[in-house]
């Protein structure tokens, strides 16, 4: 199901329940759900349970005449003829949203005894169908026993897309051949997880990514610049500043610093490297604030904080069923010290009717705590983000005891959902301490005390309208095209 998250289809119908398996598995990645079968059944019955989740039974022919909305994603497995696959393909369609894809099933049976009217069918036929017409692409998988096909629109891709809405830009760059190399880490850039620096490649497809596979990472730097000897320089380069060497080329640099280092070597190598950029971007103006004395006044300076995706994570009736009733979240975090744990274990002694969930960046174990306090935690570690989001819409306020952070991207993805946050004055609370719209400032005298608070006045808060209007990725988005174009 990895593929629902990368698509987040809004709208996802789905042709040919049976017992409804499949509707149940794509479920928590949509927004709104419709399964249409002609039968009644007692495991169909049970999906309404899910208030995403529309059941429809009737032919497919009858709902597409009642049915007006755009379509995200749609998975065709109904009536297993060729006529009816096509018919259904058709109004499935003309209702596609740009970047829209639709699945059929039984379009490659792996024997002849399954092309039966109770098995396949004909459907292998709307392989040829589909593969004829000059304004779709498709793709056949022999997957399983029946095979499946991937139908998207022809010229609808995501780069094609960003082409036709920023073709300024695109033009600009490419008529130029001003195109750029993404010079990072494999610490920040992790294998496997879609981070920021995802996000640029996604952004700007003229970048060119030189992530860096070794441990070491002072070796970056060396043999960017042998590929610069041997290479077609790019025009710019955009680079983590914090943990690997100034590059020396006269190549301009976009050094983004996400990292506080309060002194060494490191941070003589930050300096260094921020004073031998075009441009230095800051994460937040927190951290900008404890960098500002170093800086030469001749480098240009830009606070562009990572977005959040707020399509995803955002309120959803949905929760999860191990988190306790009305817990405090502490989330995105380890039992170090900067992480603030000791915090957290004295909030969770004073307030011993409340229950908390922890989610965990290492591998604390809920054995780790007293034995008095295991019946009100739970402790979740390493989990995805469609976990984290049922999590956080489980909780009714996130607590931040972060002694260092320089955005808090977690706490984000809580305010995306609306949870109200009490935090300490650091990253993006420090940034919108004068907007209580969030939640409000602690420190390690008064956290059990603001949490009550919020807790008590928790409907005047507005956590995802303060933080939706600074920190979307549509956001972060249109200030890196700014940095780009500033070049």
């Amino acid at each position: 199901m990895q593929y629902l998250h990368i698509y987040k289809p809004k709208v996802y119908v789905e042709l040919g329940l049976y017992v409804g398996e499949s509707l149940e598995k794509v479920q928590p990645f949509v927004e709104k759900g419709f399964g249409v079968d002609m039968n009644i059944n007692l495991q169909l019955e049970n999906l309404k349970k899910h208030k995403n989740l529309e059941i429809v039974y009737s032919k497919t022919d009858d709902f597409f005449a009642n049915f007006n909305n755009q379509i995200d994603m749609a998975f065709i497995d109904a009536d297993h003829c060729y006529e009816s696959a096509l018919c259904d393909f058709k109004n499935v369609y003309k209702r596609l949203n740009a970047g829209g894809i639709i699945i059929l099933h039984d379009t490659d049976p792996e024997s002849d005894n399954l092309i039966h009217p109770t098995y396949c069918g004909d459907s292998y036929k709307m392989v040829t169908y589909l593969e004829n017409q000059t304004d779709l692409n498709c793709t056949t998988f022999p997957l399983y026993n029946a095979g499946l096909t991937i139908v998207t629109k022809k010229n609808d891709t995501r780069t094609f897309r960003r082409m036709q809405n920023n073709a300024h830009l695109f033009s600009c760059y490419r008529k130029q051949d001003k195109f750029g190399w993404l010079v990072n880490d494999c610490l920040t850039c992790i294998p496997g997880v879609n981070t920021f620096w995802h996000n640029l490649l996604e952004w700007f497809p003229e970048l060119i990514d030189k992530t860096n596979t070794y441990t070491d990472y002072s070796v970056l730097s060396t043999s960017i610049e042998n590929q610069l000897l041997t290479n077609n320089k790019p025009y710019y380069i955009i680079r983590n500043g914090t943990y690997f060497p100034r590059i020396q080329t006269d190549v301009k640099q976009v050094s983004l610093i996400q990292d506080i280092v309060t002194s060494g070597n490191l941070l003589t190598q930050q300096i260094d490297v921020m004073n031998n950029s075009t441009i230095v971007v800051f994460n937040t103006n927190y951290v900008y604030a404890k960098y500002k004395q170093y800086i030469n006044e001749n480098i240009r300076v830009k606070v562009c904080p990572l977005g959040v995706d707020f399509d995803f994570f955002k309120p959803i009736p949905d929760t999860h069923p191990n988190v306790l009733p009305n817990s405090i979240l502490f989330m995105g975090a380890s039992t170090n010290y900067p992480k603030g744990f000791n915090v957290l274990l004295d909030i969770i002694n004073k307030m011993n009717n409340s229950n908390f969930c922890l989610i965990m960046k290492d591998d604390f174990s809920i054995e780790n705590l007293e034995p008095t306090l295991r019946n009100r935690v739970r402790v979740f570690n390493k989990i995805n983000c469609e976990t984290i989001r049922l999590i956080i819409n489980s909780c009714i306020v996130c607590v931040c005891t972060l002694y260092e952070e320089t955005q808090h991207i977690s706490g984000i993805e809580c305010a995306a959902c609306n949870i109200p946050i009490v935090a300490r004055e650091v990253g993006v609370y420090f940034d919108n301490r004068d907007d209580t719209r969030w939640g409000c400032i602690a420190d390690d005298s008064n956290f059990a005390e603001k949490i009550n608070y919020v807790l008590e006045h928790r409907n005047v808060y507005e956590p995802r309208n303060c933080f939706i209007e600074k920190y979307s990725n549509e956001i972060c988005k249109t200030n890196w095209v700014d940095i780009i174009n500033t070049l």
